[in-house]
Formats: structure tokens, sequence, C-alpha cells
């Protein structure tokens, strides 16, 4: 059951990341718009930087899903669970305005972590 959940948590975070992926990279400037930034040439090339970086951490992640076992999972979920914790409260600092997209960002992050917070605890539940 804990392989199940962390699985299709994995393959769902890849499929936000593909899609963050493609917006980064296509369009960086309707990106920094939504999230409240002022864009600049610089910052979208950056923004760019940060898409293809985006692309290849969802490609690992369907991955991890595909080929680790039960101990590589959790260790990915522990993993996943702090870094999107970690975002959400960098998000809940950073500068520009409060709007939709921000706050949307932060409850979808903040929902990441709990998912991978439920997805390990249940694994003392199974045992």
């Amino acid at each position: 059951m804990l392989e199940y959940r962390v699985i299709l948590l994995l393959r769902t975070s890849a499929a936000l990341l593909a899609l963050s992926a493609l917006a980064l990279l296509i369009r960086p400037g309707t990106v920094i718009g939504l999230i409240g930034l002022t864009s600049s040439r610089e910052l979208e090339w950056g923004f760019r930087l940060i898409g293809l970086l985006v692309a290849s951490m969802g490609a690992l992640m369907t991955l991890v899903a595909a080929f680790l076992g039960e101990r590589g999972l959790r260790q990915t979920a522990a993993i996943l669970m702090l870094t999107s914790a970690s975002f959400a409260i960098l998000l809940l600092f950073s500068p520009g305005g409060w709007g939709l997209w921000h706050l949307l960002l932060v409850i979808l992050e903040l929902g990441l972590t709990a998912g991978y917070f439920f997805a390990l605890k249940g694994r003392r539940r199974n045992r």
C-alpha cells in the first residue's frame, strides 16, 4: 500500500512538473506575471533555465516511481516532503504581490507535503 501511494504521488507530481516546465520554457513572462513579479529579459532567461531543471526533475520522478523498491520510495517521499514544505515556506515570503496563482501554488505545495506525509505514515500501519 505504501508503494502504491508514493508511486501515485510521484507520478502526479511528475505530471505537474512537466506542465510547469512547458510553461516555463515556452512562456516564462506569463509565469512571472502570474506569480506577481515584474518580467525582465534576464528574469525570463533564468526562468527558462529553471524550466529545464524542472523538466529533468519530473523525468527523474517518473523513473523513481517505475524502478525503485520500497526503501527507495520511502526515502524519496521523505526528501520530497521536506522539499515541498520548504518550497511552500519560501513562497510565503517571496517578493511580489499576493494573487490567486501565488495562493494556489502555496496550497498545492502544502497539499503535496501532506500527501507525502500521509503516504509515509501509512507504512507503520501496514506492517
